[in-house]
């Protein structure tokens, strides 16, 4: 158990962001064991992606990132909003610097691991320095080759789930927004108690804010960081993750392209995360004016709704479609 010392301060910025760097560093976990399942394609297709490209030094990332308890706090610097690109984010873990990774290395030795990830964190922990810029190297090389591609149907996503659990902040408060989060997290009159806590330390102090992370790769208990010079931050479980990959799976052929024709099937498949017209033309490889189309069919059936997402509208499949693609997946597997 640990407490974070909570003031009115704290509470007053408490705050939603999304960072590339905590998503690549949640996907190391996930590639090594997806706990919910709710990732099979994308596992897949990373592992034949890093399996073509071995100068990734994926075991350096792996021994920093180990299939459960603590991760790596360097691979993770925090953010007040999300950067402008990959670069900046990699800026940031080159300024915690040296002295937080030997930190995370001596953290890490105490974990049950294996021969080959102690002589990588023994090399870490000997050349800090060198090291550090190992690892900015295999992270910007893991992001381009295996979440680049994804990383804009991904952002989509938890800019959703932000939307919604802002909204339930400004309706119900901070208290029951936190507990649906996480089950390890109790938000006490002055300090945020979290379960199962891997740091030795049991008390930490507050005065910097408190970062609400959503996370595509988070599992259901989600992970919470506390130590300086970080901002505390909790990483949650992301609204809608089930739906994320099936654009993935847009080539295969199922029974509901039978009834509603194979693009405006396609088009249902791919609206599981809110998507633009143009960005569903790319994905189908359609034109704008045909997709619109088939959407404007589609909405008439209340199977897609629209939403505005500032100068961009973006459909969505409803609970209607939904329920249509499941009955349709139980036909294609009898």
């Amino acid at each position: 158990m640990a407490d974070l010392l909570l003031s009115s301060s704290d509470v007053a910025r408490v705050r939603f962001v999304t960072t590339r760097t905590q998503e690549l560093a949640m996907s190391l976990r996930v590639l090594q064991h997806d706990v919910t399942g709710l990732h099979r394609s994308w596992v897949r297709s990373a592992r034949e992606r890093l399996a073509a490209e071995p100068a990734i030094d994926l075991g350096l990332l792996v021994a920093l990132v180990p299939p459960e308890g603590f991760l790596a706090d360097v691979l993770t610097p925090s953010f007040l909003s999300t950067p402008a690109d990959l670069e900046a984010e990699l800026a940031g873990v080159r300024a915690l610097g040296p002295r937080v990774l030997l930190r995370d290395v001596d953290l890490l030795r105490k974990q049950p691991h294996d021969a080959t990830v102690g002589a990588v964190l023994a090399r870490l922990g000997a050349e800090p320095e060198v090291g550090l810029e190992r690892v900015v190297a295999a992270m910007r090389g893991y992001w381009e080759l295996v979440l680049a591609d994804r990383w804009g149907a991904i952002r989509r996503l938890l800019d959703a789930d932000i939307v919604q659990r802002s909204t339930r902040l400004a309706a119900r408060g901070l208290e029951p927004l936190l507990g649906e989060l996480s089950p390890r997290v109790h938000l006490l009159p002055d300090r945020l108690e979290v379960a199962g806590s891997f740091y030795p330390a049991e008390h930490f102090e507050g005065g910097r804010g408190l970062l609400l992370h959503p996370s595509v790769f988070a599992g259901p208990r989600g992970l919470i960081g506390l130590q300086e010079p970080l901002v505390p931050t909790i990483i949650y479980h992301a609204l809608g993750v089930g739906n994320l990959w099936a654009a993935e799976e847009l080539d295969h052929e199922h029974a509901l392209d039978d009834v509603l024709g194979r693009t405006r099937a396609q088009l249902l498949r791919a609206t599981g995360v809110p998507a633009s017209t143009t960005e569903l033309a790319c994905l189908l490889e359609l034109s704008p004016g045909t997709v619109s189309e088939h959407l404007a069919m589609l909405r008439r059936a209340d199977l897609v709704a629209s939403a505005r997402s500032g100068r961009a509208v973006l459909y969505r499949r409803t609970d209607l479609a939904q329920q249509l693609l499941d009955r349709s997946a139980r036909c294609d597997g009898s």
